[in-house]
């Protein structure tokens, strides 16, 4: 009977030791573990008339609202939707399509390109306007040295790379690197590129001012929607 009272005993310590160590949250912390959204399912034919010198192209699906620190570890899973990464799927979502037709026309193509670019493009050939925008890894320091034209600014509270490449009277270029708030290791990389048609004798010039204008506003959408 002895016997049997220590072994109790020892049962009820270690029992109530299990307690004082297991978090008081964990269960909440497991009710609150990331749900897969369901895997869109596009509909549109856009990637046959996209040119992208080799990369690949699947078509877009609009995905189901997640809040943005959800898509963050949507996007780092190792098993991602054949349509293309969840970043990317999101991404596209973002910007209503009246912005995106502002700026590159109301027959505007919106894809994902190379599994994880969310692009936008239009069908003009004399002056294609294509924009882009991915999740890239990194701190926002390793972003720092893309070009020796990039400089860092404030962009309504938000640390951006602005990075304007080299000038062409003909072609308007813009890349901004955004920090991501939350997300040391990630940032968002956008890019306008304004580009008269290859071949052209009379080649149309880039609207610079239009670019500038493009960025700010796209700019703005996309730092409301990763708050």
């Amino acid at each position: 009977m002895l016997i049997i009272g220590v072994i109790a005993s020892i049962g009820i310590v270690v029992a109530g030791a299990w307690f004082l160590l297991t978090p008081i949250d964990a269960p909440r912390k497991q009710s609150e573990a990331l749900v897969l959204p369901p895997a869109p399912t596009a509909t549109t034919n856009t990637c046959t008339s996209v040119d992208r010198m080799g990369a690949t192209c699947t078509e877009w699906a609009r995905p189901e609202p997640r809040p943005f620190k959800d898509v963050l570890q949507l996007n780092r899973l190792p098993q991602q939707p054949a349509t293309g990464n969840w970043g990317a799927l999101y991404l596209c979502s973002y910007p209503p399509d009246e912005v995106i037709a502002r700026y590159l026309g109301a027959d505007f193509r919106r894809v994902v390109i190379n599994g994880f670019t969310c692009s936008y493009e239009s069908p003009e050939r004399d002056m294609q306007i294509l924009f882009d925008v991915y999740i890239g890894s990194g701190t926002f320091e390793s972003w720092t040295d893309i070009s020796p034209e990039a400089e860092v600014v404030d962009f309504n509270g938000r640390r951006v790379i602005v990075d304007h490449g080299v000038e062409d009277p003909k072609s308007a270029f813009r890349s901004w690197i955004m920090e991501i708030p939350g997300a040391p290791n990630e940032v968002l990389v956008m890019d306008y590129k304004g580009m008269a048609g290859i071949g052209d004798v009379d080649m149309i010039p880039a609207d610079a001012g239009k670019a500038d204008q493009a960025m700010a506003e796209l700019g703005e959408i996309y730092r409301k929607a990763t708050e």
